[in-house]
């Protein structure tokens, strides 16, 4: 079972590294929340936004523990689900 696991997340992987260097990212207006992972792929990354400020205007970060993968566990989502709540929330004020 670990190992069909593994092959699958292999897969995976390979999909959506060929996913993001085929894909042409643009500029965008509105509010961006990045969830980033404390453990990530990108912790040598100079930016803490991973250069998402280039094509946002307004990007809000928050790091998650785990890494990419352990990030959506129970413990984990759910501070993400509190930090886009919370975010979301504000958002809304601000547009009223």
């Amino acid at each position: 079972k670990i190992l069909t696991q593994n092959i699958l997340r292999h897969y995976v992987f390979k999909a959506n590294f060929k996913a993001a260097g085929n894909y042409q990212a643009e500029n965008y207006s509105g509010k961006l929340s990045l969830f980033r992972a404390e453990n990530g792929f990108f912790k040598e990354h100079d930016e803490p936004d991973l250069g998402w400020k280039k094509l946002a205007i307004d990007v809000d970060v928050f790091n998650v523990p785990g890494d990419h993968y352990t990030m959506l566990k129970m413990q984990e989502l759910s501070e993400i689900l509190n930090n886009l709540i919370k975010n979301n929330a504000e958002f809304a004020g601000e547009n009223k």
